[in-house]
């Protein structure tokens, strides 16, 4: 009797309303907005709508339980166990597909991830570099850099490959500092790294080292 009542219908509208909220604050964040792409979106609006439209009919039921209990007509045929099953299997059916999407959205990501970038340093690779460079080509003039780590040798000959991989580590990311949001960072193979400002030209380049 308690499960059917007022307090547990009100409990189920704030629980799920508050779901909605939560989906519709991912929907605002950069992630959302960066690479997710159309499809993640579209899985997040289908699952904050539905949240949004159970918590309305939970709220509802709610609000016809108080006003004219549960005996009533209304109530058993807008509200009773018939609508409400109907609604949680549409609810289900959307949050179970909605969470293999976004699953198969965050595995893909992580293998563009993976076949775009340098697993060590986290910059780009040799081969999306060139490819990322050559599509800056022509958008103005701009300026290569090719830098190396001075006796990176000596250093890994000497500590061991660990401070070798972290030296990298931090030059990677100087370089990223350097550049900035619009340029370009990856690594050509070793120690050595590529720089790409696309907006400057020489005299740029050479404040920037």
């Amino acid at each position: 009797i308690w499960t059917g009542g007022a307090f547990f219908l009100a409990g189920m509208s704030t629980m799920l309303g508050l779901s909605a909220r939560e989906l519709a604050a991912m929907l605002r964040s950069p992630a959302a907005k960066g690479t997710s792409g159309v499809q993640a979106r579209f899985t997040l609006w289908s699952l904050t709508l539905s949240c949004a439209a159970v918590a309305l009919f939970y709220l509802l039921r709610a609000v016809v339980f108080v006003v004219v209990g549960p005996d009533d007509e209304l109530f058993r045929t807008a509200f009773g166990s018939q609508a409400t099953t109907l609604i949680t299997l549409v609810l289900l059916v959307v949050a179970t597909f909605s969470m293999s999407e976004m699953s198969h959205v965050e595995q893909t990501t992580d293998l563009r991830e993976q076949a775009t970038h340098d697993d060590l340093t986290g910059v780009l690779n040799r081969s999306e570099l060139f490819l990322r460079a050559a599509a800056l080509g022509g958008t103005g003039n701009g300026a290569v850099m090719v830098a190396d780590l001075d006796g990176f040798k000596a250093l890994n000959d000497g500590f061991g490959h660990a401070a070798g991989d972290h030296a990298l580590t931090r030059f990677a990311g100087v370089c990223r500092e350097v550049v900035g949001d619009d340029g370009l960072v990856g690594r050509l193979g070793g120690d050595e790294f590529a720089l790409v400002l696309p907006d400057g030209g020489t005299a740029e380049a050479v404040a920037h080292h």
